[in-house]
């Protein structure tokens, strides 16, 4: 694509093939400061909030301590729920990730143990031992209290889609 004057614009690296693919734990590895960048900006914005919920000459000083402007909570609180919520679908897909890689690395292990050519699993067989493995990194990270969490958010989801069903 040439424009006018003799001007080509250069190629945009992230869609070019010969960039090669997207290893994610290497992105994570070398991006890991702007995680920790959000962590802090999550605390400040917290901090900030707090300070627009106390009322009298405290909440008057810590406001003007951190130079919160009660106009500007309204924006700050979404942008404090943009970045909770990008961290946990940050955290949410790092399990997910994990847990299909333990599940690779085991059946690996099997292959080689048993001896034999390439194996496959089905479909539904490989997303069982996924959902396995994630309730078994929910745990290793956040104990019981995790796993009984997710498994109720799942109770739900599914008796708003049965309730959903019966009604149809």
């Amino acid at each position: 694509m040439e424009l006018q004057g003799g001007y080509k614009p250069s190629p945009d690296p992230r869609f070019d093939s010969m960039s090669g693919t997207l290893d994610v734990e290497h992105f994570e590895r070398n991006y890991g400061f702007v995680e920790e960048m959000e962590e802090e900006e999550i605390k400040k914005l917290k901090e900030r909030q707090k300070s627009g919920l106390k009322t009298g000459k405290k909440g008057q000083k810590l406001r003007r301590k951190l130079g919160v402007k009660i106009e500007d909570l309204e924006e700050e609180k979404k942008e404090l729920n943009r970045l909770q919520m990008k961290r946990g679908e940050r955290v949410k897909s790092q399990i997910d990730r994990s847990a299909r890689k333990s599940v690779k690395r085991s059946l690996r292990e099997n292959v080689e143990v048993k001896g034999g050519g390439k194996f496959y699993l089905k479909k539904r067989e490989m997303k069982k031992l996924e959902v396995e493995a994630k309730f078994e990194e929910l745990k290793k990270r956040g104990g019981n209290k995790a796993v009984k969490k997710a498994l109720e958010k799942r109770r739900k989801k599914n008796k708003t889609k049965d309730s959903k069903r019966m009604i149809k």
